[in-house]
């Protein structure tokens, strides 16, 4: 309910003693300095016992981002889109439809389910039938 003139009062009375350190941005000095999994690790299954009724395949995969320039590539061209568009269509000849037609699936979805600077983590989950 306050006019944008009171806000911009506001921010100038209580933030403009807050000195500026120039301080470096973190994310940018660690920019692909840590990988977001080990290098000489073997990939590894999770299985859990459910305490209710689904059935659901997950497959993760780590995309590290080794520099602002790749960051900036990804950022323009969305990769993951595609890729997400191509894995989750429902069209003849599509992945879902095969595996529906084999009643091994109901459905597939894929995208990136965590994104921080310097990392995506890429899912594809299939919601299996009792077959599948």
């Amino acid at each position: 309910s306050q006019s944008l003139i009171d806000l911009e009062l506001w921010v100038y009375k209580y933030f403009s003693n807050i000195p500026n350190r120039k301080a470096v941005d973190p994310a940018i000095k660690w920019w692909g300095e840590i990988p977001p999994y080990l290098q000489k690790s073997s990939p590894s299954v999770l299985e859990i016992i459910p305490i209710s009724n689904s059935n659901t395949m997950s497959l993760v995969w780590p995309v590290w981002i080794k520099s602002l320039q790749e960051r900036d590539l990804i950022l323009n061209s969305k990769p993951e889109l595609i890729i997400s568009h191509l894995l989750g269509y429902e069209g003849k000849g599509s992945i879902r439809s095969y595996l529906v037609s084999k009643g091994w699936a109901n459905a597939v979805q894929a995208a990136v389910t965590n994104d921080i600077s310097d990392m995506q983590l890429f899912e594809v989950s299939v919601s299996l039938t009792d077959d599948g």
